[in-house]
């Protein structure tokens, strides 16, 4: 229990430290504690820099589809069709972009000790399965065990990649916004 109290004391530690942090970067940045931006933010923003790649870098790649796309037996409709679709695009520079996927994890809540069943003999030692909820509790649609949410947010540019948690998906999001402002990757 010990060991359980001072791990909770930390992770309490931390997220109270990247809470405090993210709100002083969104200020430094002109934006609320909310994550909200004022207008002068907003002006730099939509002036923002052109990421785009250049028509005939994209138009290069898409022949190089169509090349493959026919070697590998597609229709000339097929491959048309694709490269109509793909010319209407915008296509980022992959070098500028940053990529930001936020889940939400629900998963049971572990219990502190497994409580294992006798083993007979010739039996492979295993994890006995836990026993499932009782009828009345899978009509009343609750589970037997507790559950832990927790919201969690992926960062990739390039080939770095950074993961954030949280308990909430509005505190992830203030803090994957002040990650992307304090590590310049909000024009991506």
């Amino acid at each position: 229990m010990t060991l359980q109290a001072n791990a909770q004391r930390e992770e309490t530690g931390v997220v109270d430290f990247l809470e405090h942090h993210s709100h002083r970067v969104l200020a430094e940045h002109g934006f609320n504690g909310d994550g909200q931006p004022t207008e002068a933010v907003l002006g730099e923003v939509t002036a923002g820099t052109d990421r785009r790649q250049k028509a005939e870098v994209v138009e290069e790649q898409l022949a190089a589809v169509a090349d493959e796309m026919a070697q590998r037996g597609f229709s000339p409709e097929q491959i048309d069709s694709v490269r109509q679709r793909a010319a209407g695009a915008v296509h980022e520079d992959p070098a500028h972009c940053t990529t930001v996927s936020v889940d939400d994890v629900d998963v049971k809540k572990q219990k502190a000790h497994r409580e294992r069943a006798a083993a007979k003999p010739g039996d492979s030692p295993a994890i006995v399965p836990e026993p499932t909820p009782t009828d009345a509790a899978r009509k009343a649609g609750k589970s037997s065990r507790p559950r832990v949410a927790n919201t969690v947010a992926r960062i990739e540019q390039g080939s770095k990649r950074f993961t954030l948690s949280a308990g909430s998906l509005g505190q992830v999001l203030r803090c994957v916004l002040a990650f992307l402002l304090h590590n310049e990757l909000l024009g991506g």
